[in-house]
């Protein structure tokens, strides 16, 4: 929990503007979240009960410059070791 999973990057023709990172409209129970300009993540993935998550994160310049774009993280399965014997 709270590791970082990615970050983000703006390209702007106004290459002193800094930019903020926000998630629009996120869906319920999303476990990622936005610190500065780093997606983390905040709760446990699981392939058998999620195995991809899509958002759209807006990018805003301060100055009234926007982009949004669409994101999409899959969760790969692993070998889970066995929870008992038969």
């Amino acid at each position: 929990v709270n590791t970082v999973v990615g970050s983000f990057a703006t390209t702007d023709e106004d290459s002193a503007d800094d930019h903020t990172y926000a998630f629009v409209d996120p869906p319920a129970g999303l476990p990622f979240s936005i610190v500065g300009a780093e997606l983390r993540v905040t709760g446990p993935l699981d392939h058998e009960t999620r195995s991809v998550y899509n958002f759209r994160v807006r990018s805003d310049d301060g100055r009234g410059g926007t982009i949004s774009e669409l994101f999409g993280i899959t969760v790969r399965d692993v070998n889970d070791p066995p929870t008992g014997v038969m």
